[in-house]
């Protein structure tokens, strides 16, 4: 994914609309 890794290894809600998926 071309995104921020720093993200991607926390959760993709920090870049994403959507609530974390349990």
């Amino acid at each position: 994914m071309p995104l921020q890794p720093d993200n991607i290894n926390n959760n993709t809600a920090s870049y994403l609309p959507l609530p974390p998926s349990p």
